[in-house]
């Protein structure tokens, strides 16, 4: 276990290793690095001295139950100790942990809807467009076509923000826009953006 022998050891070499790994494209600390060191703190409040090889499902199931008593919701309660499973995999991978003590914590299952005190997360329902294009005589001509074109498309905010021509495939009837960078680029997924005719207007 190298020099390694208790939890918050054990985060302070993951969080290194984050801090090297989850960059963006142009080399910044991506979205996903906050997200860990959300994920991680109540694993520091609950066992601030705990040695590593004493980490096992119950502890874990505790440190979940503390999420629950923050208020956070069911997915997000998920999504978190699925982080702190991925970092005991990394010490796996390193040979710092035994793979004993990942094999036992993947025995934890997720939290089910509708079996668990954890509260459930509010439906995000989309604005009624009549109220975007209300905001539109109160934009400058620019953003105002930004906003149409992201309405249009289905584009990311900061797809449509860092729109090239260069990046725009116009020998078609329908155009095709190709962002250089996109939040799933480190998975070597082509992202397409397909243009129909109002877009295109607009674009023009």
């Amino acid at each position: 276990q190298g020099q390694i022998h208790t939890l918050p050891e054990l985060v302070r070499a993951y969080m290194t290793f984050a801090q090297n790994y989850y960059l963006d494209p142009l080399g910044r600390p991506s979205r996903e690095l906050g997200n860990i060191k959300y994920a991680l703190q109540p694993l520091l409040e609950v066992f601030p001295t705990l040695p590593v090889e004493d980490f096992g499902p119950l502890r874990l199931k505790a440190i979940r139950e503390v999420m629950i008593e923050k208020n956070w919701c069911r997915t997000e309660i998920n999504r978190r100790i699925g982080v702190i499973k991925r970092m005991v995999k990394w010490a796996v991978s390193e040979q710092i942990l035994s793979p004993v003590i990942l094999h036992g914590l993947q025995s934890v299952t997720g939290l089910k809807r509708g079996r668990t005190r954890a509260r459930e997360k509010a439906r995000v329902l989309p604005v009624d467009e009549k109220q975007v294009y209300a905001v539109l005589p109160h934009t400058t001509p620019v953003v105002a076509a930004m906003i149409e074109l992201q309405l249009l498309t289905g584009m990311r905010p900061a797809e449509v923000c860092q729109f090239r021509p260069c990046d725009l495939d116009r020998s078609g009837k329908i155009w095709h826009y190709y962002p250089e960078k996109h939040k799933n680029v480190y998975r070597d997924i082509e992202r397409i953006v397909s243009i129909g005719p109002r877009g295109q207007e607009i674009l023009r």
